[in-house]
């Protein structure tokens, strides 16, 4: 049953055109953000000001923050220890120069340890290396930046400098946990989150973390978690080199190596870039604090309340709980709009996916409760589990929403049962179909542009709860 057969000329298009993602949208990677434009026109149209609006699956708290921009009160769960401090982290205003203060010390306690992990030697003067290009699990090229960018074959020095780290030798903590087996996302219990970074960068890493959980104010430390695991993929081994040939004088071709970057799942290509970790934490810390500086110029101070009842008072209420568990939290038809992207069965395994963010910050994952279907066999998670636990949380879902209001579900699928179910299932709780329309994304994906039938649009699925439901 496909949505066009069956509603036809019934479906919509939105004639505004998704922004990109940019400022405090772009701190930190997560899968499939929704154009934030976009969003807000979905609760411009469906709620008021002073209207409480909810998110269960609310990721990176897009809803959230287009429903404070509009004057709503905001709700948002997430199973997602990641999706929770960002969302959290990306609402909380900071004290940028208590942001940079903090990294000033950051800075004069790290810089030159970490550094010395990549210092090179040419012509009798000290660099610091920038880039390195292993090959089949060889050191193959050595960069760094002296006016311009020098790249060279490494050199015997070179070689036993990255080859004297080890896993062994790191004091600081590390996660040593394995992946689960998901071929879907090039997962294999055989390797561990520590395996798809250099011995050299989880040392530096490992250093980094450990200052930056010493920070005693906590909305300051949490501000550099994020700046942290939001730059994890770059100092990974997931970064792939992008092969090019070029002409010099119009004869000789040269192969040129640029920068590719962690896309998605946990290939690590036989011939990667190793990045000097202190840049990209550089590089993520002066992102982050350009967004935050826009943030405290144009943003207001969001409140946070840790229950229901005191969101009267506040602004938003976040939970890093189940969509179930947290929905539970809230009184029945209380309610005033629920807009949220559920997981969309398969498509995109959350938790698996965030397990090296997770991982590296330590944090307690509920992989029991997530609502998903995953490839990984160890986890159980098949089609019967996900439509049973989506269900639950949809009866949730239509017991905490006011009747005569409206629920957007942001959806697409090319499983027929799972539509037929949703359907069926919807119906028999008391939604009817209201609207329903078309939403595009805000970027392309590498894999949905290159996946034969990849999805290029999600559907926006608005059910409106009866009177006696």
């Amino acid at each position: 049953m496909q949505l066009k057969q069956k509603f036809g000329d019934k479906i919509s298009n939105s004639n505004t055109k998704p922004k990109m993602y940019s400022t405090i949208y772009a701190m930190h990677k997560y899968w499939a953000k929704k154009p934030h434009n976009l969003i807000n026109e979905y609760i411009q149209k469906y709620s008021k000001k002073n209207d409480i609006i909810l998110d269960p699956f609310c990721g990176s708290g897009i809803a959230l923050i287009e429903g404070y921009n509009s004057k709503r009160k905001s709700i948002g769960i997430d199973i997602n220890p990641t999706a929770f401090s960002l969302s959290k982290g990306i609402l909380t205003p900071v004290d940028v120069e208590k942001f940079e203060k903090e990294f000033l010390k950051i800075e004069s306690e790290c810089k030159e340890k970490i550094n010395s992990f990549y210092k090179i030697k040419r012509d009798n003067k000290t660099y610091v290396a920038t880039h390195y290009v292993w090959m089949n699990g060889k050191l193959d090229e050595v960069r760094y930046r002296n006016h311009t960018i020098h790249k060279l074959k490494p050199t015997t020095s070179d070689v036993r400098l990255a080859n004297s780290f080890s896993y062994a030798k790191i004091k600081q903590f590390f996660p040593k946990d394995k992946l689960f087996d998901n071929p879907r996302i090039n997962a294999t219990s055989k390797s561990r989150i520590c395996d798809l970074f250099t011995p050299r960068n989880t040392t530096a890493l490992a250093i980094l973390l450990d200052r930056i959980n010493k920070i005693h104010d906590k909305n300051t430390r949490e501000i550099f978690r994020l700046c942290f695991s939001s730059m994890l993929g770059q100092a990974s081994k997931m970064v792939f080199v992008i092969n090019n040939s070029i002409s010099e004088n119009g004869k000789k071709k040269l192969k040129t190596r640029k920068i590719g970057s962690w896309i998605i799942g946990y290939w690590v290509p036989n011939e990667h870039f190793e990045l000097n970790v202190w840049n990209s934490f550089v590089t993520r810390y002066n992102k982050i604090f350009a967004a935050k500086k826009i943030q405290q110029e144009a943003f207001g101070k969001p409140e946070f309340v840790n229950n229901f009842k005191n969101l009267k008072k506040g602004d938003v209420f976040l939970m890093n709980k189940s969509a179930i568990e947290g929905l539970k939290k809230l009184p029945k038809n209380s309610v005033d709009y629920i807009i949220t992207d559920p997981p969309h069965g398969d498509r995109i395994p959350y938790l698996e996916l965030s397990q090296m963010w997770n991982s590296w910050l330590n944090n307690k994952v509920n992989y029991k409760n997530e609502i998903i279907i995953s490839t990984a066999k160890q986890r159980n998670k098949d089609i019967t589990n996900y439509m049973k636990l989506l269900e639950k949380s949809m009866i949730e879902m239509v017991r905490v929403l006011k009747p005569n209001h409206c629920i957007s579900f942001i959806f697409n699928t090319h499983s027929e049962r799972t539509w037929r179910e949703i359907f069926d299932f919807t119906k028999k709780i008391g939604l009817k179909i209201h609207d329903i329309s078309t939403m595009d994304y805000s970027r392309t994906s590498v894999v949905q542009e290159h996946k034969e039938g990849g999805l290029r649009f999600d559907f926006v699925l608005t059910f409106k709860k009866s009177k006696s439901s």
